[in-house]
């Protein structure tokens, strides 16, 4: 007998699943084609990572073949306790990070801090964080610094009046660093960015130059930080993306959509646009199968450059990988998609690990023989959006489940801009049609449609066979108007 969803989202799947505090992993229903292949799957191993000591957090920034470069931070002792708001100051922090989990730090590296004149400068902030950094074949790091400060020209003045923002002036500025392989600074330019400019993204170029994307302003920069030329033809470019062969391209809308530019960066020319497949929005150069990979409504594709069109590879969901990973994942030479997840609330039972802790834990997601993995039963889930409590507990269910997976399938990308109930129409025509999932989240689905149609389950019995979970635990009156 097929399992159907009651009215309560949370409910259900607390019922269903056992809920715990996982994080949210976004969902299947896609254009792109699926990739022919029976004799291989698609699976995903994990390593612990091991940080060293006071370091709070880790975000990975540029793949290596060796690992990760990564950012983190530390408190400074005793910060907090000379704060007025009582907040601790943290400092940045650079590490290398191995596939093998073990992160050590580039011990020299100091963090930037260019010195300013603060005389009459009240209510003074100022903020500075590495943003970007581009590993050379030498060793050496190009590192883009982000700095920014803030002040008020008015002592006495505190930000919840009016008069406060008349005196308010803020600054912000791009730095490029060049550093030794321990993290020690060779030297230190001013990027000249504008001020109504973010600097939001940067890549090497075959030849060793560095190329910013900066709005409709493209800088180019020597390997020793110093600006050769500004590219700009009116556009506004989303990213800028280096392929494995050193062909350099950028993104942007265009009148078919996202489209893929080619750019030759000594010449400062674009060539013509091509369109992309939908929801490409950020690429990822790697080796393998596709020149280019992108993550699209939980799904993980290949572009494959002769057609144009977008290949499905796996759902982020049926390899147990959480899908938060659009900074901190790339592909490797050989296709496998090497990341990392923080499971501190991330699919583990709520024993495992300590509440408020990082958990950290490296991926590796690599097609491997079908006959290696057990195979499982899949139950489809559909939602007309994506809730984090759906995300949380159906990764938590197949990390758990040695038979079953959930896979979900997210109506929502069938909304326009025009018409936002477009996803309960179609998931209502699905199921008059017969194509009905097994677990349905009721948001705005008419009710009485499918309780005319036999299609709704009791929920009570799920409840009561759950062995963390009884009726006592809701309120009677938030469980009857639950009753359908």
């Amino acid at each position: 007998m097929k399992i159907k969803r009651s009215l309560a989202l949370i409910l259900a799947l607390a019922a269903v699943f056992t809920m715990s505090s996982v994080s949210l992993c976004l969902t299947p229903v896609a254009e792109a084609r699926n990739e022919d292949s029976s004799e291989t799957v698609w699976s995903a191993s994990f390593t612990d990572v091991v940080l060293p000591e006071r370091l709070e957090y880790l975000s990975l920034s540029t793949l290596t073949e060796k690992g990760f470069y990564a950012l983190s931070s530390e408190e400074i002792p005793g910060s907090g306790e000379n704060e007025t708001d009582g907040y601790s100051t943290y400092e940045p922090r650079l590490l290398f990070l191995g596939f093998d989990g073990k992160a050590s730090l580039l011990e020299n590296y100091e963090p930037f801090n260019p010195l300013r004149e603060t005389a009459g400068k009240y209510d003074y902030y100022v903020n500075s964080y590495p943003q970007i950094i581009l590993p050379f074949e030498t060793g050496e790091l190009a590192v883009i610094e982000a700095f920014s400060e803030s002040w008020v020209s008015k002592e006495g003045l505190t930000s919840d009046s009016e008069e406060y923002w008349e005196y308010y002036s803020y600054n912000q500025e791009f730095w490029f660093r060049l550093l030794n392989a321990d993290g020690s600074e060779k030297l230190c330019w001013q990027i000249p960015v504008k001020k109504d400019q973010y600097l939001n993204s940067a890549v090497l170029n075959r030849d060793g130059n560095i190329v910013c994307l900066c709005g409709i302003t493209l800088l180019v920069l020597s390997p020793e930080g110093e600006l050769i030329r500004t590219i700009g033809n009116g556009y506004f470019y989303d990213s800028l993306v280096t392929m494995r062969n050193g062909a350099l391209f950028a993104t942007a809308w265009g009148e078919a959509g996202v489209e893929l530019y080619p750019l030759d960066a000594q010449k400062g020319e674009f060539g013509r646009g091509r369109k992309l497949p939908e929801g490409a929005f950020r690429l990822i150069p790697g080796g393998g199968k596709y020149p280019l990979y992108y993550s699209e409504g939980g799904n993980f594709c290949g572009f494959d450059a002769e057609s144009g069109e977008g290949i499905k590879l796996f759902s982020w969901l049926s390899t147990n990988v959480a899908q938060e990973l659009y900074a901190d994942f790339g592909v490797r030479d050989d296709g496998s998609v090497v990341g990392m997840v923080n499971d501190a609330d991330n699919g583990l039972p709520p024993d495992s690990v300590s509440e408020g802790k990082f958990a950290y834990r490296l991926f590796e997601v690599k097609q491997v023989p079908a006959s290696s993995v057990k195979e499982k039963k899949t139950l489809t889930m559909a939602v007309e959006w994506m809730r984090y409590d759906a995300g949380q507990a159906a990764l938590l269910f197949n990390r758990s489940n040695e038979d079953y997976e959930i896979e979900i399938l997210d109506y929502s990308v069938y909304n326009t801009g025009y018409d936002y109930t477009a996803a309960g129409k179609k998931l209502l025509e699905d199921i008059t049609a017969g194509n009905v999932p097994d677990i349905i989240a009721l948001d705005s689905v008419p009710v009485s449609i499918l309780a005319g149609k036999g299609l709704l389950e009791d929920l009570y019995p799920f409840i009561d066979a759950d062995p963390e979970l009884s009726r006592e635990e809701f309120f009677p009156n938030v469980l009857a108007l639950c009753e359908r």
